[in-house]
């Protein structure tokens, strides 16, 4: 779904209803539908640096996750999109406040609100310039999928990261932590995972 695509679709029906003769209430609530199909539409629009095409994320993740460094912390909802080894993860405070998006892989990072880009680079750098925490985002596809890991072998040793999965869920080997938990020095990640489709 393209922007241009999006306003050109957009103004071609808003000129075709302001042709009408007369106002109705059919009038406006077509109105009303094509600003909410137009603000949906947006939703689905790639964010900077990132061009992914037409394709279907390989999973998706909602959550909430917790980031204690020393004495600071941090916590915050996210919706994570995995496309092979490039993610988009899009992170918000209560009632949606703060909504920041991440676009890039694990040697680079694009962070932006809406369609201002704040910053690229590094992606742990990045991420605590721009809001004062960070999370491994090399290692989190495989903690959200719980590679490797199972109920009776629920921990990894991985980066510098001691990491302990629990509350797994679903049926056979497809069973997944719901719970995960990483320390690394001073700094404490824990990542609740509400849903994960694949």
């Amino acid at each position: 779904m393209k922007a241009a695509f999006e306003l050109i679709t957009v103004g071609k029906y808003m000129r075709m209803i302001a042709d009408w003769g007369r106002e109705t209430g059919l009038k406006y609530f077509i109105y009303l539908l094509i600003l909410v199909l137009s603000g949906a539409m947006s939703g689905c629009a790639v964010q900077p640096g990132l061009d992914l095409g037409d394709r279907d994320p390989d999973f998706v993740a909602l959550g909430k996750l917790s980031v204690r460094s020393g004495n600071d912390q941090h916590t915050a909802n996210f919706s994570w999109r995995q496309f092979d080894r490039t993610y988009a993860v899009e992170v918000w405070g209560p009632l949606g406040q703060g909504r920041t998006q991440f676009v890039g892989d694990k040697n680079n990072l694009t962070v932006s609100k809406g369609d201002k880009v704040l910053a690229q680079g590094d992606p742990e750098a990045v991420m605590l310039e721009n809001l004062g925490w960070s999370i491994p985002v090399s290692f989190l596809p495989q903690w959200l999928l719980g590679t490797d890991v199972n109920e009776t072998s629920p921990t990894q040793e991985v980066g510098g990261w001691a990491v302990e999965f629990s509350r797994f869920q679903g049926l056979g080997e497809a069973r997944r932590p719901q719970r995960i938990e990483a320390q690394r020095e001073a700094q404490r990640i824990v990542v609740f995972v509400r849903e994960i489709e694949q």
